[in-house]
């Protein structure tokens, strides 16, 4: 339990830093308004690059589209990094389901909660925030989901009449992983008891099930539609400059997510960034003394029914909100009378709601990683030492029990780390809008004209005001609650 405790600790408060909390704010602020600087002058100054023929932002993948994987950057060095990665990933898998289901019962003595929500949910964003969108590489989701295609190929060959480029048929619902993410947030930080190993055995098992089912029906395609986490796993890889010239939501050529063949559906991502934005804001807000003051003693489903009620609001709040700005962007966007224009941004339907929906990603990233980072650094620690006795029996595997768990950085170093997190998620975020809104505003022709750079600026103003905001509340949220 003192490890546990000391995981938690949240490097916040007025003198952590030594500084006044709106100075913290006053700092971030300053940097995000250079950054928009920096971005208004680059608008200005060049010319929109012209849109990629089929690359919509805003169209849902078709069900008869190829996923096509990017090549591999690294060769054979590469090939056999991945080789490994994916021999680690389903070694972990199997482990933590059987830690999960035969392992010591008691929390504190059982390192399967450790490995889900430290080791595969923080350390995998680490990961592709450092080595970028690799995660669908090593998924073992999705290295089941090929095996299940090949088979499928391979007897389509042996089949006379047979075509064995035939793909099944998969009706495609951009809410299916953004439902399954719902779950894996709700025992992570709504569901008191989530953290049970017991309880969390019964979601690993169901969540594989259900995604394995995905995988033998429809392959690649079944395991994109129902794993949400090579996706999310990509939000933070698209923080860097060159995982974004990829995206489809900044301009770049679609079809390059082999997880979601034609480009990953905005509402999708839409969906996914806010859940997580919710759940670390509901995560950090638990640790207030505002929330300890006001909540009563509750029984754990009356717990879980509010706890989940407020998951549900503050998601649907920050989708709203992010909502609402892509139909601002898109209706500046838009030359009056123009007909192309309006079809460039999706018109007034629903689609151009979620213009900017990619910008979130880094927001909500950034939030996860400034929040779980002395976490992290402090369970993976404690899975070492429960590794070596992994069903508590008095064993010493590794020779890591008699370890002693500390914080490897001081109070103010962290916070500095989270400060500088949050800074650069709202930084890459400013730098999405500013893509996103100069990609939209050329017009069908291809022509880029001073009056496009001035409505894709225009445009762009409104998330830029909100984003720089939203990088105070976070500072203000982690570092001053």
């Amino acid at each position: 339990m003192t490890t546990l405790v000391l995981a938690h600790v949240a490097s916040s408060g007025v003198g952590v830093l030594g500084l006044p909390v709106w100075v913290l704010g006053y700092l971030v602020a300053a940097v995000l308004a250079i950054v928009v600087l920096v971005a208004r002058a680059s608008l200005l100054s060049a010319p929109p690059q012209a849109r990629v023929p089929g690359a919509d932002d805003t169209t849902p993948a078709a069900a008869d589209e190829a996923p096509q994987a990017p090549p591999n950057r690294f060769g054979a060095f590469g090939s056999v990094a991945t080789t490994l990665g994916l021999l680690v990933t389903t070694a972990l898998l199997a482990i933590t389901l059987v830690l999960a289901f035969f392992g010591p019962r008691e929390l504190g003595a059982n390192a399967a909660p450790g490995l889900v929500f430290t080791i595969f949910w923080v350390g995998g964003a680490w990961l592709a925030l450092l080595l970028g969108d690799v995660w669908w590489r090593i998924d073992p989701y999705l290295a089941f989901g090929r095996l299940c295609d090949r088979v499928r190929r391979a007897r389509a060959v042996r089949t006379p009449g047979a075509d064995p480029d035939a793909v099944p048929e998969v009706v495609r619902r951009w809410w299916t992983a953004p439902l399954v993410l719902a779950s894996f947030v709700i025992i992570w930080t709504a569901d008191p008891l989530g953290d049970q190993p017991r309880r969390l055995a019964v979601w690993l098992l169901g969540f594989s099930v259900i995604v394995g089912l995905g995988a033998i029906q429809s392959g690649v395609r079944g395991v994109a539609d129902l794993d949400p986490f090579p996706s999310v796993f990509g939000l933070a890889a698209r923080m860097w400059p060159w995982a974004r010239r990829r995206d489809p939501s900044t301009g770049g050529r679609a079809g390059t997510d082999p997880t979601r063949a034609g480009g990953a559906d905005l509402r999708t991502t839409l969906a996914l960034a806010s859940l997580v934005a919710a759940a670390t804001f509901f995560d950090r807000l638990k640790g207030t003394l505002v929330f300890l003051r006001t909540v009563k003693v509750r029984t754990p489903f009356t717990a879980w029914l509010e706890n989940v009620a407020v998951l549900v609001w503050a998601a649907g709040l920050v989708a709203a909100l992010w909502w609402g700005l892509g139909l601002v962007a898109s209706r500046m966007l838009r030359t009056a009378g123009s007909a192309d224009d309006e079809a460039q941004t999706g018109g007034a339907g629903g689609t151009s709601g979620v213009l900017l929906a990619a910008s979130l990603g880094p927001i909500a990233m950034s939030a996860l990683l400034a929040h779980t980072f002395n976490t992290l650094l402090v369970q993976v620690q404690n899975v070492l030492v429960r590794a070596s006795d992994p069903f508590a029996r008095g064993q010493d595997l590794f020779g890591t029990v008699d370890w002693r768990i500390h914080a490897p950085l001081s109070v103010r170093a962290d916070a500095w780390v989270q400060l500088a997190i949050i800074t650069f998620g709202h930084a890459a975020a400013i730098w999405i809008v500013r893509g996103t809104c100069q990609a939209a505003a050329v017009p069908a022709t291809g022509r880029a004209r001073r009056s496009d750079r001035q409505r894709s600026l225009r445009a762009a103003l409104p998330a830029f005001g909100l984003i720089i905001v939203s990088g105070i509340a976070w500072t203000l949220l982690l570092l001053g609650a």
